[in-house]
């Protein structure tokens, strides 16, 4: 297949209720393309260069088989995304630890919750002069709360 000798363009005409503006500058830029020489020297030129092409398609295709059946597969052509295993293929460890700090995160923002509330009970208590209970509060949140549960869950 041939390449044309003439130059050849294609404008999208997408204007339907564009500004009067818009339209006499796309008609002025049609008219410079269509009047100015050096825009058809420059496509008769790349219609030439397009024209000798040192190899056609079909040429490039049977070089191209030609090459596969004498050397193989290229081994360094191929992306290192081959060797590699499926975690890290899918960056299985990164989102593993990405769900671990967000858990860990939770259980923080968890256990401050939980320590911000045996404050305000112990504070109750102080101010009650009901020490005892303020002891307690304090024990049942080291035992349950941070012994039971932040432990226990930062152990696995």
């Amino acid at each position: 297949m041939r390449a044309p000798e003439y130059p050849v363009f294609f404008v999208a005409l997408f204007f339907v209720d564009q500004p009067k503006k818009m339209l006499q500058m796309m008609e002025k830029t049609i008219k410079e393309v269509i009047g100015n020489m050096s825009y058809q020297e420059k496509a008769r030129r790349i219609s030439a260069m397009l024209r000798k092409k040192p190899h056609t398609p079909e040429e490039l295709v049977v070089k191209h088989v030609e090459f596969a059946a004498e050397f193989g597969e290229a081994t360094a052509l191929r992306p290192q995304s081959h060797e590699m295993t499926w975690i890290e293929y899918n960056n299985v460890d990164i989102v593993l630890i990405g769900i671990l700090l967000c858990l860990f995160i939770l259980v923080d923002a968890w256990l401050h919750s939980r320590l911000s509330s045996t404050l305000l009970s112990v504070d109750e208590h102080m101010e009650k002069t009901a020490i005892h209970l303020a002891f307690g509060d304090v024990h049942s949140f080291i035992l349950k709360d941070v012994s039971d549960v932040y432990v226990e869950s930062t152990k696995h």
